[in-house]
C-alpha cells in the first residue's frame, strides 16, 4: 500500500469520506420547509383527510394566558383541551422533525415500491422496503388520535385539542396537514409581565423549552423563547388560517368572544374571564418586581418583535 493511499484511508477512518461530507452539506442547503416536505410526502399519495375539528392553543411561552384561553374553550362543557401533555417527551416537536427528511429525492422510489404478494418475497432484495407514504400520514394521525381523541371521547367530549407553550408554526403546519379542519389560536403577552409572572410563580425558574437540553433558567433564555414564538406567530399564523390573540385585549374585554366562538365553532361562557385560578406564588414568597438588569435583558432579547407588538418604544 502506497503512503498516499495509507494516508487517505487513515483520514477516511477518522473523519469519513469527502463524498459523505459533501453530500451532507448538500442536504443542509436543500433542507426545505414543513410545507415542501409535506408536499413531497403527498405527491402521488391517496388523499387521507380527517373530519376531526381539533382546537390547538399555541402560546408565546409561559404565563401568557394560554390556560385562561384553554378554560374558555372548555366552558361549553363539550370540549376537552389537554394541557401541555407529556411536555418532556416533546412529542409534537419530534414528530414534526421527522417530516423534514422527506423530499423529491428521498426516499428512493424503489424503496416505496409496494409488494404485490408475499410469495417469494424472501428471495428478493428487501433491505430497504418502506410502507407507502400514505401509511406514514395515517400512522401519525393514529398516534395522536389514540393519545388525545379516544380519552376525550370517553369522558363525553365532542371536540378536543391541546394547549402548548413551546410550539411554533412548523408544528402547526404539521398538525394542519393531519387535521385540515383544525383551528389554531396563537396567544401572546407583554414579555415583561410574562417574565415577572414566571419569576414569582416559579422562583426556581427550572422550566424547559425542550427537555432536557434547552432551558428557560435565565431571563435571556425566557425572553428569547418569547421572541422566537411571538415573531413566528405574527409572521406565519396565516399559514394555517390561525387567529392571533393578545392577552391584554382578552382580559380587558377587547377580544370579541363571539368572533372567537364562531372561529372555533363553540359555545363560550364569558364569565370564565372573571374567575382567576392558579395565579398564586408556588413557593409562598412575596411578589417581586423586575430588576433593572432584567428589564434591560428582556428589552434587548425581545426586540424588534416587542416593538412591533407595542410592548417597547421603537
Amino acid at each position: 500500500m502506497t503512503v498516499a493511499r495509507l494516508a487517505r484511508n487513515t483520514v477516511r477512518s477518522l473523519y469519513g469520506s469527502r463524498y459523505a461530507h459533501q453530500e451532507q452539506a448538500g442536504y443542509f442547503r436543500e433542507l426545505g420547509s414543513v410545507t415542501s416536505s409535506i408536499a413531497a410526502i403527498e405527491a402521488g399519495a391517496e388523499n387521507t383527510g380527517s373530519s376531526e375539528k381539533p382546537i390547538f392553543v399555541f402560546s408565546a411561552g409561559w404565563r401568557s394566558g394560554s390556560t385562561l384561553l384553554q378554560r374558555l374553550l372548555m366552558s361549553g362543557n363539550d370540549t376537552l383541551i389537554w394541557g401541555e401533555a407529556y411536555d418532556r417527551a416533546c412529542i409534537i416537536q419530534r414528530l414534526t422533525e421527522t417530516v423534514f427528511a422527506h423530499s423529491e429525492t428521498w426516499p428512493d422510489r424503489e424503496y416505496l415500491r409496494q409488494p404485490t404478494s408475499l410469495h417469494r418475497l424472501s428471495s428478493k432484495w428487501v433491505a430497504n422496503l418502506y410502507p407507502p407514504r400514505a401509511a406514514l400520514k395515517l400512522g401519525y394521525r393514529a398516534l395522536l388520535e389514540n393519545m388525545f381523541v379516544v380519552p376525550a371521547r370517553e369522558v363525553g367530549a365532542r371536540r378536543w385539542g391541546f394547549k402548548e407553550v413551546r410550539l411554533g408554526v412548523n408544528e402547526a403546519e404539521f398538525l394542519h396537514w393531519l387535521f385540515p379542519n383544525a383551528r389554531f389560536l396563537f396567544i401572546y403577552r407583554n414579555p415583561f409581565d410574562a417574565y415577572q409572572s414566571y419569576k414569582n410563580f416559579q422562583p426556581a425558574k427550572n422550566w424547559y423549552v425542550r427537555w432536557p437540553d434547552k432551558t428557560a433558567f435565565t431571563t435571556a433564555k425566557f425572553a428569547k423563547h418569547w421572541r422566537e414564538l411571538a415573531s413566528d406567530f405574527v409572521k406565519n399564523a396565516s399559514n394555517v388560517d390561525g387567529m392571533l390573540v393578545k392577552y391584554e385585549d382578552l382580559i380587558d374585554g377587547r377580544v370579541n368572544l363571539d368572533v372567537l366562538a364562531d372561529y372555533c365553532e363553540l359555545d363560550i361562557d364569558k364569565s370564565i374571564l372573571e374567575v382567576r385560578l392558579g395565579g398564586m406564588n408556588k413557593a409562598g414568597c412575596g411578589v417581586s418586581s423586575l430588576t433593572g438588569i432584567e428589564r434591560l435583558i428582556i428589552s434587548r432579547c425581545t426586540a424588534p418583535t416587542a416593538c412591533q407588538l407595542g410592548y417597547l418604544a421603537g
